[in-house]
């Protein structure tokens, strides 16, 4: 079995000083990979996470760790973010699109208070008509376009980053949800929670 590796190896790293600084990390099959970038790829194979387009930072061989690369985006305790006298977060949820589905979904959750939506949306976090239009009733909530596709950036769109819309950068879908609800705790303007976006 796979686990009881990967747990000695944790240790090995956790207990190591050049990960010091390095933020959360993660140890599958004697890769080392940051919070941030690791995703699940498959549902039962050994080798069952990556990191997308940025591979790992490192390995662990035996109790030996070995670093290649480092976050370059801020994490940990070098964020404003502090949760510590909260009892709860705002609520955000991830809304999968499809063709099948139209915007009264959007309405749902506005009317069920949620302060943010992140949207897994086509391509680079497209979506339908009727989206946008659900969108534009609720200018109240925050939405973020995020994508259904495995990996890559989402890219500015004149179509679709207008009024309460913002964009994930590269952060999969679940993990933009975390970031929003994060970023309301510090404020609900659209331009500050963008440029929370851009730096991690």
């Amino acid at each position: 079995a796979d686990g009881p590796l990967n747990l000695h190896q944790s240790v090995a790293l956790a207990s190591n000083p050049s990960a010091k600084g390095k933020g959360v990390m993660a140890v599958i099959s004697d890769r080392i990979y940051g919070a941030r970038d690791i995703r699940k790829i498959n549902t039962f194979n050994v080798n069952a996470f990556n990191s997308g387009d940025y591979g790992c930072m490192g390995y662990v061989i035996d109790d030996n760790v070995l670093f290649y690369s480092q976050p370059v985006k801020k994490h940990t305790v070098n964020t404003e973010f502090n949760v510590s006298n909260l009892k709860t977060l705002p609520k955000v949820a991830v809304l999968y699109f499809n063709v099948d589905t139209d915007g009264s979904v959007i309405d749902y959750y506005a009317q069920k208070g949620y302060k943010g939506i992140v949207i897994a949306g086509a391509g680079s976090g497209e979506y339908s008509v009727s989206w946008k239009e659900a969108i534009a009733r609720h200018p109240e909530m925050i939405v973020v376009r995020s994508t259904r596709v495995g990996s890559g950036y989402v890219s500015a769109s004149d179509d679709y980053d207008i009024a309460n819309v913002l964009r994930c950068d590269d952060l999969q879908p679940q993990k933009a949800a975390v970031l929003l609800r994060l970023a309301l705790t510090k404020t609900s303007k659209k331009a500050e929670i963008q440029k929370i976006f851009d730096k991690y």
